[in-house]
């Protein structure tokens, strides 16, 4: 993988599509970008996740997700945040 490669992501969950859906698969899509694919799933109307593929090496494809406060969102059981322990 190219150690300078810079991509623009959008967030796992967004409300715009950003490609076209079709009857054949009427919930997954694919949306190509220079240096990269979205893979975007239709989870409820107005409603999207979308997966980022990169080429990592030969037959080798990288998936990201861009989380923004997604794990801010999630508590344990005793109310605290789950991940703050973690430190992420």
């Amino acid at each position: 993988m190219r150690a300078n490669l810079r991509i623009t992501m959008r967030k796992l969950f967004d409300t715009k599509a950003g490609a076209t859906f079709y009857q054949e698969l009427p919930n997954t899509t694919i949306c190509m970008k220079k240096e990269s694919m979205e893979l975007i799933f239709k989870m409820e109307p107005g409603l999207y996740a979308i997966i980022h593929l990169i080429r990592a090496g030969e037959g080798e494809l990288l998936l990201l997700a861009e989380w923004g406060n997604y794990f801010d969102m999630l508590t344990n059981p005793n109310g605290n945040r789950l991940f703050l322990r973690l430190g992420i």
